[in-house]
């Protein structure tokens, strides 16, 4: 009898070391688990905490597509990608964990083929700040962008200017001043009487993904205007599961 015990015991525990060794060899999708859906879009648990912690619906609006392998037009490589109203997120596993979710340059994508003046000044002072990097500069003259710029999430959120503001026609008809950005456009929307509304961000995720796909599942509203929704002092987002570059030196504003 304690023979045969000492012949089960060694294959139980072989047979457990298998089942473990199994598991651990399962393919697992751990950055899809605990996600939400949004605007009939499934959100994967990283791209949800990144869209949380980064301005959630005021600065990337809703998702408009499901997550997908595309080819990045910066590297040539694939990612898992996902677009927003007014991003685009991509997942890259080579980087370290705070780095994996990174922002797609819509801003340099969108404004391809368009001309843009440099700064006319090569200096930062205590109301503009210039960026050597692109040879542009960001400031409140006439548009509060640099406030707006830094309360967003600055240089990471929003890349380097790439051009100087300028007067553009809207997909409403009417003309504003704007500013284009790596990973956006800034509007300025002087006829808002709340000052919290008259900088207003661009649709870019949406523009883009129009220019190459079929038009994207229509967002919800995402503020007053059609062009965009501010940065508002505490960030509104749907009832949800909780889940670079060098620093300039800024001026004053």
């Amino acid at each position: 009898m304690s023979k045969t015990v000492r012949f089960q015991v060694p294959a139980l525990l072989a047979t457990l070391a298998v089942l473990a060794l199994g598991t651990m060899l399962l393919p697992r999708d751990s950055a899809a688990q605990s996600g939400a859906t949004m605007n009939g879009h499934a959100v994967a648990a990283d791209f949800l905490a990144y869209w949380q912690a980064h301005g959630g619906l005021a600065i990337n609006g809703y998702p408009i597509t499901d997550e997908a392998i595309e080819v990045s037009q910066t590297d040539g490589k694939s990612y898992a990608t996902q677009w927003f109203e007014r991003a685009r997120y991509e997942r890259h596993p080579e980087n370290p964990p705070a780095s994996r979710v990174l922002l797609g340059l819509l801003g340099v994508e969108y404004s391809q083929g368009k001309s843009f003046a440099p700064a006319s000044s090569q200096v930062s002072n205590a109301t503009t700040t210039y960026f050597a990097a692109t040879n542009h500069s960001l400031s409140n003259d006439g548009a509060p962008f640099l406030s707006y710029w830094k309360a967003g999430g600055g240089l990471a959120q929003f890349g380097y200017p790439l051009s100087e503001p300028l007067q553009e026609v809207s997909t409403d008809g009417n003309t504003y001043t704007v500013q284009y950005f790596e990973r956006q456009r800034f509007e300025y929307h002087p006829e808002q009487s709340n000052p919290q509304y008259r900088v207003l961000l661009g649709l870019l995720g949406v523009q883009l993904y129009q220019q190459r796909n079929a038009t994207p599942t229509p967002g919800q509203p995402s503020g007053p205007p059609p062009t965009g929704t501010p940065v508002p002092a505490t960030t509104p987002a749907p009832t949800i599961p909780s889940g670079g570059g060098p620093t300039p030196t800024y001026g004053g504003g």
